[in-house]
């Protein structure tokens, strides 16, 4: 970036974190934001999203698939570590399974009315989602915090 040369830096739900994120790493390389959906990248919204008890009450059948796909010995660390691990450490297939699950109930909960035409898009192909999901999962582990509020 060239010596005064500013951005403008825009993100939604949990990429307007990775905004937020970069703001506070280079504050003088940002002209203005635009963020909506605001997610504080702190534990309490990965836990509503990802765990049982917040947006899972609101869409069930959508969170059950995700939920059931971890065996209940495995959740130690949560949903969100379960699925981290495997998006870090499994095998192609776990890999691709753990995104289209995912993926799909991500993608529900986003809607009030869910979009089939884009839940057929990760089912036909879940490997296109993969990216997206390595970089959530690599963030909630490693940035959101409680203390991020």
């Amino acid at each position: 970036m060239a010596d005064g040369q500013k951005w403008y830096v825009a993100g939604g739900s949990w990429g307007s974190s990775l905004s937020l994120f970069y703001a506070l790493e280079y504050p003088d390389a940002i002209e203005g934001m635009i963020v909506t959906g605001i997610s504080f990248a702190d534990m309490a919204g990965v836990k509503w999203l990802t765990e049982e008890g917040g947006a899972s009450e609101i869409m069930p059948e959508w969170f059950w698939p995700y939920r059931d796909h971890i065996p209940p010995e495995k959740r130690n660390n949560g949903l969100a570590g379960a699925y981290y691990d495997i998006i870090t450490n499994g095998t192609e297939e776990e890999i691709l399974e753990a995104t289209r699950l995912f993926t799909i109930w991500d993608t529900a909960i986003l809607y009030f009315d869910v979009p089939f035409d884009r839940i057929r898009e990760v089912e036909e192909d879940p490997a296109l989602f993969v990216p997206l999901t390595k970089i959530f999962f690599h963030f909630v582990h490693h940035y959101y915090t409680d203390d991020n509020r």
